[in-house]
């Protein structure tokens, strides 16, 4: 009997505006729930505030859950919920650092958006409801905070110094967010004079910033925040996220802004220089960050940087990059479906690509099999596959592509194909057709 495979876990979420289902009301640290589409209540002043200004916090903390939970373990104190906080470790971070930290967003606004407070952290229905609704509610936030909770205020004060010396060096001026990349390269180069690029004095100059920039790399990445699945892609929805220490006593730009280094260098000839900026590019891939991307907006590039992260549970590959795509998982209250954690990862995946393909066949087609795929599964995009680097900045304005075909997938693995084929969007020639794939 042939294997049936799963294709209605996922669904298109809803193009219209969005405001999270809960926000954390921080002076009463109360979890309020959304009245109508965008009001929330505030029962200790028993006021309505429509579309309120609020922060989101990114930070990790799933690796590091106290179980079994006991009664005497320390947690967060959050009202209006209907779940249990879950205790943190608290090697990872304390009670009172986390709430240091959210009196930090405070000072921005009254209201924040964290997940431990405003997912339901025991229906998963529920709680895969929000997260695939993350993407809006961080593009939404008037602010945004990645907390490095295992990152003391003196190391990241001393790393963000010596990773902003290599901007500094490279490009003066010039802005240097990492996730936008840098404003005007050509125009930070000719603001120092062709006779420092040649000299031997620049050149050592260089080497030994980037040595420095190498080491603090290196130790600033040692933090969990670094290695999680889920801080990858809240870092990828809100990209000027200011970066916390761990007890909040220093906010800064994100420290791993410096632009394209790549790009920067001023020595494209120096071997020497030209090492330590591959070293540079390494590091960073190795976290799932792309330092060649001007921007980070292609949903395959950032799904398949994820594979470089950790996840608690398989299954979390494939729910932490799903809004990135626009999708989530189907209504809660549809009886019909079960927990999606009782699926298999290669089941999710199958769903995932089945729905993908529905809603753009050309996004779910744009990319190359880097391992041979099972017989009738060649259309269905793998966490491996990749894009061709001429496609990268043509699939990041998927959501304008106009359809001309298209893609179901069956219970029984295969995908039947209908509608035009068109090798080229500039090229008039088409035909009409159908096939299985």
């Amino acid at each position: 009997m042939a294997r049936l495979w799963p294709t209605g876990i996922f669904c298109m979420a809803d193009p219209q505006e969005y405001w999270p289902h809960r926000l954390l009301h921080i002076p009463s640290m109360t979890s309020v729930v959304r009245q109508g589409s965008d009001t929330y209540l505030v029962d200790n002043c028993r006021q309505l505030i429509r579309k309120p200004p609020y922060s989101v916090l990114s930070y990790t903390w799933g690796r590091y859950e106290k179980r079994p939970r006991k009664p005497e373990h320390r947690r967060l104190k959050v009202h209006g919920i209907d779940w249990d906080i879950p205790p943190i470790d608290e090697t990872h971070f304390t009670v009172e650092d986390f709430e240091s930290v959210i009196e930090v967003l405070r000072c921005r606004h009254e209201f924040a958006w964290i997940d431990i407070a405003c997912i339901h952290q025991e229906d998963n229905l529920l709680k895969l409801q929000e997260i695939g609704q993350q993407g809006k509610i961080f593009q939404r936030a008037e602010s945004a905070f990645i907390w490095l909770c295992r990152t003391t205020t003196r190391s990241l004060d001393h790393h963000s110094k010596s990773l902003k010396s290599v901007s500094d060096l490279f490009l003066e001026e010039v802005d240097y967010n990492f996730f936008e990349g840098p404003q005007s390269v050509l125009e930070a180069k000719k603001r120092v004079s062709e006779a420092r690029y040649r000299s031997q004095e620049y050149e050592n100059q260089v080497a030994q910033t980037l040595d420095t920039a190498i080491a603090a790399i290196t130790e600033l990445t040692k933090d969990p925040y670094f290695t999680s699945l889920w801080t990858l892609q809240e870092a990828m929805y809100h990209q000027s996220a200011l970066t916390l220490s761990s007890d909040g006593s220093l906010v800064i730009p994100h420290p791993l802004g410096f632009g394209n280094l790549q790009a920067a260098c001023p020595r494209k000839d120096s071997t020497v220089i030209q090492q330590r900026i591959q070293s540079i590019m390494a590091l960073m891939s190795g976290v799932g960050y792309d330092p060649s991307a001007a921007k980070i907006s292609n949903p395959h590039q950032s799904r398949a940087a994820a594979q470089h992260r950790r996840a608690s549970l398989d299954q979390d590959r494939i729910f932490a990059t799903m809004s990135l795509y626009g999708l989530t998982t189907r209504a809660a209250k549809d009886s019909s479906l079960k927990d999606p954690y009782l699926y298999s990862l290669d089941e999710l995946e199958y769903a995932f690509a089945a729905t993908l393909n529905s809603v753009s066949p050309s996004l779910g087609q744009v990319f190359t099999h880097v391992t041979a795929p099972e017989i009738g599964q060649t259309w269905k995009i793998t966490a491996d596959a990749k894009i061709a680097d001429d496609h990268q900045i043509w699939t990041t304005n998927w959501r304008r592509w106009k359809t001309h075909c298209n893609i179901k997938a069956t219970e029984v693995g295969h995908a039947s194909f209908s509608g035009e084929i068109k090798k080229h969007s500039w090229l008039r020639s088409s035909r009409n057709t159908e096939l299985v794939l």
